[in-house]
This record gives structure tokens, C-alpha cells and sequence, in this order.
């Protein structure tokens, strides 16, 4: 996940005092972790396709959003399902299991998307397997998500179980007790990774070792300000996956084993808060930063209420839809969009639908597309970025572009 879509909080103590407050911290969390939704949903009124961490994060976390926000964003992934045959990635099975968890966060069936099963694409072991430990790490979360059932195909080369995917991740272990990928020396991200998807599986031994040996080697990754370290930059998004990872487990925030000098990883996630409710990489907005925030703090602001873990999502509320499939299913994707009132008799006013079906335009208002109007830069950069199925981010490229624009991830990307 890494570099893929406040209030400014400082809970340092000085070594020797005491720990702030349970009900003070709690109320520290609850107010960044809505500052940031309300954040993610101000930038994303209308999200498409490519904005699946914006909507998992919010559902999960049960932040206010508007009453069809979701429903943008399943119809731009029908839209965008649909125009690929199903096909989401010849090469990466992460683009299936983040869809995955995206349709089941906001209730929706992976197996009939627009008529195509997307659960099948997990079923390949080897296309999970090759790119390495933390894909085969998602694609379990992905199974596991919602209990689904692997398809059985004949038309891969090693059908998939969920026992062969443990198998990988334990077998990929290193001997310091962590996980990494092309290194010798455990990373803190890629370790946090894999132990989220192991979580489910402590009954087994062998994997109740590992996990032990995983957290071992994480609180000694920590470092003495509460964050963490990974290819020599410290950053915002090793400290989300660490609390996503404790969270998994079941493990406080304030456990003594992550918290270094009175810092406990959440504080330190904390200090990446800018006032506007997002998050930096390091030093500076980063759009994928804010997104992996915001799931660490839903993950923890749901540990706080006594729920279950954010990537089990069997607490889902289903959507019932009626069966659907192929041409019939686009169509009424299509005829469900909110009608332009300015659009009608004109010559691309079927074009302008099926662009706003694919979550790649949007009206000028809620009723109005004004379908003559000239295309800024602004907007011809969102289209493009939506239209490529791309992640939004901001790297300060151009100097006349601010930092705060709406648009600034979308001409940066």
C-alpha cells in the first residue's frame, strides 16, 4: 500500500510521567479520525472507481457521508468492470482483492459485478504468489473479508487454498521474526502486512508462533518518538499499518510493548495530521498518506467501540440488487445517474451518460452538466486520472498549482 487515494495532535509526555488519560486519548481519536473523513469526503464528493481505500476507510469507520456517496463509487466500479470484461489486471491480483474489500465494506456481492465474479481471480496461486509475501497477504484479506468460498478453476495452472496462502507468509519469515521483500532484514510495513492477514489463523500453532515472533520483531522496529523506520524514511503510512496490525490482533494502543519514551504509535500517526484533516508522508500532504491514515483510524476508533477487526467486514449491511448481468446490468447502472436537466437532444448526451456511469465525469451541479462550457486544466486532469483507473496524488510539481485545489492531486498525478 505504500505510496499508493487536524486537527494537529502532540501527546508527547516527557520520559518519567505519567500516560494521558484513557477518555483523553480516546477523545484525541475521535476527533482526528472525523476531521480526516470529513476530509476524504469533501476532496471525493463523487468517488470513482480508483477510490476504494476513501470509501472502505469511511464506511468502516461509520463516518458521515452523503446518502448516494457510496452509490457513486459502486457505479463507477460496475462501469469500469464492465468495460474490461472483468478484467482488472493481467499482472496484479491486489486489484482484485482491494475491490474485493471495497464491495464488501459497502455490502455489495464480488461475485456478480456487472455479471462477472471477481472472487475468481484469487483463486490463481501462482499470480498471487509471484509478486510476493504482501500480495498474497492482501488476497487473503480479501478472501476473509467477507468468509468467501475460493472458486475452484480449471483453468489455473495451481488452484488456491487458504491453507497455501498461510503456508507462503510462514514460509517467507525471517529468521529476526519479521517479513520483508528483497531484503534480509524484516521491514516494519511489510511485516504489519502479512500479520493482518495471519490474524484470523492463531489456532493453528505454527501461525500463533509466527504472529508472536512478528509482534516481537515490531516493537523492536519501533522507534524511541513511537514511529517506525522503513527503507531508511520514517513516515506517516509504517505508523497506519502498525495500528491496522494491532488492531487486527487485538492489542491495545497503549500496550507497553509500542510505546517508547510515553509515544505510542498512534501518537506519533497523530503528529502526520495537517490542520485541514489530512495527512503527510513526511513533511507534506500526500493523498495515498491520508488514505492508509484514515484506515488505521477507523481500524482504531473501531477497537475503542468494542467492534470487530476493520478488514471483518461480516458486519456488512447486504445490498440486495436485482440479478443482472451483461449489457442488462450497464444499462441500468446507466439509467440510475442523477438526470441533467441541460443535456437532453444534445448531440453527445449519450456519451456525457456513460462517461458520468463510469465515474469519470461529473455535473457542474447535481442537476446540471453545462455540456458546452470550455474544459479547465483541472478538469481535463481529473477525467484523465479517473479514465486510467489512477490514484490521485500530490507531489508539488507545479508551482501554480496549491497544495490545498481540489484538483491538485489530479494535474500532480
Amino acid at each position: 500500500m505504500k505510496r499508493f487515494v487536524t486537527i494537529f495532535l502532540t501527546l508527547a509526555l516527557l520520559a518519567g510521567l505519567l500516560a494521558i488519560p484513557t477518555g483523553a486519548a480516546d477523545t484525541a481519536l475521535n476527533t482526528a479520525a472525523k476531521k480526516a473523513a470529513a476530509f476524504a469526503v469533501s476532496e471525493l464528493p463523487h468517488p470513482g472507481a480508483a477510490d476504494d481505500w476513501a470509501v472502505i476507510s469511511v464506511v468502516r469507520g461509520g463516518f458521515d457521508c452523503p446518502e448516494n456517496w457510496t452509490d457513486s463509487y459502486y457505479r463507477a466500479l460496475a462501469g469500469k468492470v464492465l468495460s474490461t470484461g472483468g478484467v482488472l489486471s493481467k499482472t496484479r491480483l491486489t486489484e482484485y482483492a482491494r475491490v474485493i474489500l471495497g464491495l464488501t465494506a459497502i455490502g455489495e456481492d464480488p461475485a456478480n459485478v456487472a455479471g462477472y465474479n471477481l472472487l475468481a481471480a484469487l483463486s490463481d496461486y501462482d499470480a498471487a504468489t509471484q509478486p510476493g509475501v504482501t500480495s498474497a497477504a492482501y488476497v487473503l484479506l480479501a478472501l476473509d473479508c467477507g468468509n468467501y468460498e475460493i472458486p475452484k478453476l480449471d483453468t489455473v495452472k495451481t488452484q488456491a487454498t487458504r491453507e497455501m496462502y498461510v503456508d507462503f507468509m510462514l514460509g517467507k519469515q525471517l529468521s529476526d521474526g519479521g517479513w520483508a521483500i528483497g531484503a534480509e532484514e524484516a521491514d516494519p510495513d511489510v511485516t504489519a502486512m502479512v500479520l493482518q492477514a495471519l490474524a484470523p489463523y492463531q489456532s493453528n500453532t505454527a501461525v500463533k508462533n509466527a504472529v508472536s515472533l512478528g509482534v516481537e520483531r515490531l516493537s523492536k522496529l519501533q522507534n524511541d518518538d513511537g514511529g517506525y523506520t522503513s527503507w531508511g524514511y520514517t513516515s506517516s503510512e509504517s505508523c497506519s499499518q502498525v495500528v491496522l496490525t494491532l488492531c487486527a490482533l487485538g492489542i491495545s494502543m497503549d500496550d507497553s510493548r509500542f510505546v517508547k519514551n510515553g509515544h505510542s504509535v498512534l501518537d506519533k500517526l497523530l503528529t502526520y495530521q495537517l490542520p485541514n484533516g489530512s495527512f503527510c508522508h513526511e513533511d507534506s500532504y500526500d493523498a495515498y498518506a491520508t488514505m492508509q491514515a484514515l484506515c488505521a483510524l477507523s481500524a482504531a476508533v473501531r477497537q475503542q467501540a468494542g467492534k470487530c477487526a476493520f478488514f471483518t467486514m461480516t458486519d456488512a449491511a447486504k445490498q440486495t440488487h436485482a440479478p443482472q448481468s451483461g449489457v442488462a446490468a450497464h444499462t441500468a447502472q446507466v439509467e440510475t445517474l442523477p438526470a441533467f436537466s441541460d443535456i437532453s437532444g444534445h448531440a453527445n448526451e449519450q456519451a456525457i451518460k456513460t462517461l458520468a456511469a463510469y465515474g469519470i465525469v461529473n455535473g457542474m451541479t447535481k442537476t446540471t452538466y453545462a455540456p458546452d462550457a470550455g474544459l479547465t486544466r483541472a478538469q481535463f486532469a481529473k477525467i484523465v486520472v479517473g479514465s486510467l483507473g489512477l490514484t490521485p496524488e500530490y507531489r508539488g510539481t507545479f508551482k501554480d498549482v496549491a497544495e490545498a485545489a481540489w484538483y491538485a492531486p489530479f494535474v500532480d498525478t
